[in-house]
């Protein structure tokens, strides 16, 4: 425990000192975010600040091993995965990574982490437990990877106002430890991690100075995602295997909702856009950052609170029962609020969807039907009538870009 104390203090030091270099080291190099129609900042700011979060996480997790109070296999997977997405981050900071790129190396990440341990365990999922060793493994494989995967974009996609991000994964990462006190490992992951994002956080408080980048929030991302799968090897019951999920369910919930989205609008899923649960706060609240993210903050402790009632009723079927309930009849109020899904939109937007394709599809191959009444199409290319035939207007094969 003392060890683990130690680190935490030493990741926040370093994190304060990391960030401050980065910043500077950022500006003398030119390596700021300017703002755009999509960014609520008015002047460029440096970007960099994951790396900052980076440095004060190595030093902790190190300091914690070598006081003996996690063992260095466990945690040398947790710390290759992290270092592999960190350089991948600074690289996407500085140069620019096409997505497809981006999510191999994550996947790859994801499939490492579940071959040296880490993954979520589908025996005590009802009608699972009764699966061969073989079919569990199979299954348990893409679950794990889009845990992971998932988490790791939905904390990018979080990441739009100042502290947001930095402020729902501390909230998290207390959350997960308080959930699963006996475990030193998690334990000390989920300390050394929020001190390393409170360091950055100091300069990341509205109105920042410096932004934690992909390299932050793709970081803070696989953490809260290895810290969820590490509570939830081994849990006891499906209640308790839903833990993670409920603590973690705001940055899923964003994601989901972007998603669907996009896909009723017609557009593609990954295609960015300013209409995040954060855009959508901060309209409600008149354009005001601060109250925005207190906002959220205060939705994500929501959650965390659920989840850890949650973990603690694993002897109590209906006390489970009643925390996912009231976690989902949460989730739905926020969504209500904030007029994302509306049950009669989202269906007749999708009828109109499969009208207009319909049409699109019916109109070429009507004009090509012969008409009984003249007589057919001769082959001269003439109608039964002796006029000259139409021919549909040409379609053009190439998708329309979206705006």
């Amino acid at each position: 425990m003392a060890s683990v104390l130690l680190g935490s203090l030493l990741a926040f030091v370093v994190a304060v000192g990391g960030t401050r270099s980065v910043r500077g080291l950022a500006l003398s190099r030119g390596h700021v975010d300017h703002p755009d129609e999509r960014k609520r900042h008015a002047r460029a700011v440096p970007r960099l600040g994951g790396v900052g979060i980076a440095m004060g996480l190595f030093v902790g997790l190190a300091t914690a091993v070598a006081g003996s109070a996690v063992p260095a296999t466990a945690m040398l997977p947790l710390l290759i995965g992290a270092g592999v997405l960190v350089t991948l981050g600074v690289w996407d900071d500085l140069r620019g990574l096409s997505f497809k790129r981006r999510f191999f190396v994550q996947v790859a990440v994801a499939y490492g982490m579940v071959l040296a341990g880490w993954h979520i365990d589908l025996a005590n999922l009802p009608g699972l437990g009764g699966l061969t060793p073989f079919t569990q493994a199979v299954l348990t494989l893409p679950v794990t990877m889009l845990w992971v995967v998932g988490l790791i974009n939905a904390m990018n996609l979080l990441d739009g106002l100042d502290g947001l991000v930095a402020g729902v994964a501390t909230i998290a990462f207390g959350a997960l430890a308080v959930a699963s006190p006996g475990d030193p490992l998690l334990l000390a992951l989920c300390a050394v991690g929020a001190a390393a994002t409170l360091g950055f956080f100091v300069f990341n408080a509205h109105p920042a100075s410096i932004f934690m980048g992909d390299t932050g929030s793709t970081l803070l991302g696989f953490l809260l995602a290895a810290a969820g799968l590490r509570s939830a090897i081994g849990a006891p019951t499906p209640g308790t295997l839903a833990v993670p999920l409920v603590i973690l369910a705001l940055p899923v919930l964003d994601t989901a909702t972007a998603f669907v989205r996009r896909i009723v609008d017609g557009a593609s899923p990954f295609l960015p856009d300013a209409d995040h649960i954060h855009h959508r706060v901060l309209e409600r609240s008149h354009g005001s950052v601060r109250r925005a993210v207190r906002a959220i903050w205060a939705a994500s402790a929501v959650f965390g609170a659920i989840g850890v009632v949650l973990s603690r009723a694993n002897g109590s079927d209906l006390v489970q029962a009643v925390c996912v309930l009231v976690a989902f009849a949460f989730a739905y109020l926020v969504v209500r609020r904030l007029r994302y899904v509306r049950i009669r939109v989202v269906w007749r937007k999708m009828q109109r969807r499969r009208i207009n394709a319909r049409r699109a599809y019916e109109a070429p191959v009507a004009t090509l039907v012969p008409n009984p009444s003249s007589g057919g199409v001769e082959p001269d290319g003439t109608s039964g009538n002796g006029a000259p035939r139409q021919h549909p207007p040409a379609v053009s094969q190439r998708p329309e870009r979206p705006a």
